[in-house]
């Protein structure tokens, strides 16, 4: 693992999950807009209510071991991370790159971030926890009458 590199051609191309997903931006919110309508897409049920229930349901609530705070981990999935702003039915997921992807079915939500530049950090990309709070209160600007900051 010294000399490989994730932001290669061969890491890029590499099969290995949960560390190298390759998405835009564009693509990677229609998946998780997917997850915010509960598995629906365009009137199909991709994952079926049952399976949605089960990797949607938090499985920790403990301090991450890797992470300094609480992830609330799911089935793959943690919780959305922000400046502030609660989303208590979202989910998502951090990349090692610090960017990242999270839905919010309460809301009917999805949001995406990537970027072109090589970080490697476990804590992510912290412009993608500022997006990710003014994305919601946006929303919340728009579905409530009010931003707010929690």
């Amino acid at each position: 693992m010294k000399e490989f590199s994730f932001f290669s051609d061969e890491g890029l191309q590499a099969i290995i999950p949960a560390a190298n997903g390759v998405f835009t931006a564009n693509s990677l919110a229609k998946i998780y807009a997917m997850l915010a309508n509960n598995g629906v897409w365009n009137d199909q049920v991709l994952i079926k209510s049952e399976v949605f229930a089960e990797l949607s349901q938090i499985q920790s609530i403990k301090r991450d071991r890797v992470m300094p705070i609480p992830m609330k981990w799911r089935l793959g999935y943690h919780r959305v991370i922000t400046m502030g702003k609660r989303v208590k039915k979202g989910f998502g997921h951090i990349g090692y790159n610090g960017s990242g992807a999270w839905c919010d079915p309460q809301r009917e939500l999805s949001f995406a971030y990537t970027h072109n530049f090589a970080i490697g950090s476990i804590t992510g990309d912290y412009r993608l926890w500022g997006l990710s709070q003014e994305a919601l209160r946006c929303a919340d600007a728009e579905l409530k009458g009010s931003k707010g900051w929690f």
